[in-house]
C-alpha cells in the first residue's frame, strides 16, 4: 500500500501479488488486505474494471474475517468507483452496505462509518440533494475525527463544495481554511 500510494504502483502490484502468493488460504484478514491493495494500486492505474473485481472479493473475504473495518473500506471503495462512473444508485446501495456493517445493533455508528457517509453524501450532491448532502457529511465529519486526519479532509473540503453550491460562500471558504 505504502508503495502504491507513494506513486510505485507497479512495485505496489509486486507486493500485493506475492504477499497473496505467500499467504496461506486460511489467512483470510491478511488476505483481504492484500486484495484490497491490488484493487487500490488497480485504480492509481486506472484500471477500474480490475479494481471492482479485487474490492468485491476484499469485501468478501473482510466480512468473513471478521474485519469490519477493512470491509467498510473495500465497499466505500467499491462506491466510489461506481459513483465516479456515473452509477448513482448503485453506488448509493453499497454505501448503505457500508453503513450498515460500520453500524452497530444498537444503532451507533463506528467511526469508519464516516467513509460511508461521504460516499452517500456524494450521490446525494449529484443528486442536487444538498441539504442532504450536508447533514451526511456534518455527521461524516464528526465521525472521521475519531477515525483519521485525512478523511477529515477530504471531508472539510466536500462540505465545501455542497456549502458554495448552496451559495453560502463564506462558510464555504470557512471549511477550505479548515482543510488546509
Amino acid at each position: 500500500l505504502v508503495a502504491t500510494l507513494t506513486g510505485d504502483v507497479n512495485q505496489g502490484l509486486a507486493y500485493s501479488r506475492r504477499a497473496l502468493d505467500d499467504l496461506p488460504a486460511d489467512r483470510i484478514f491478511l488476505r483481504s488486505i492484500a486484495v484490497g491493495n491490488l484493487g487500490m494500486a488497480y485504480v492509481m492505474q486506472g484500471d477500474i474494471q480490475s479494481a471492482i473485481q479485487e474490492f468485491k472479493e476484499s469485501i468478501a473475504l473482510a466480512r468473513d474475517s471478521g474485519n469490519i473495518m477493512f470491509a467498510v473500506a473495500s465497499l466505500s471503495n467499491l462506491g466510489g468507483l461506481y459513483l465516479l462512473q456515473g452509477h448513482l444508485k448503485l453506488a448509493e446501495v453499497v454505501y448503505h452496505q457500508a453503513l450498515e456493517l460500520a453500524t452497530t445493533q444498537y444503532g451507533q455508528r463506528l467511526p469508519v462509518a464516516c467513509r460511508a457517509l461521504l460516499g452517500l453524501s456524494e450521490t446525494a450532491r449529484e443528486w442536487n440533494n444538498l441539504e442532504r448532502s450536508r447533514g451526511l457529511l456534518e455527521e461524516a465529519l464528526q465521525l472521521s475525527q475519531q477515525y483519521s486526519e485525512t478523511g477529515e479532509l477530504v471531508m472539510y473540503l466536500s462540505l465545501a463544495r455542497v456549502l458554495q453550491s448552496q451559495g453560502d460562500g463564506e462558510y464555504a471558504l470557512d471549511m477550505v481554511q479548515k482543510a488546509q
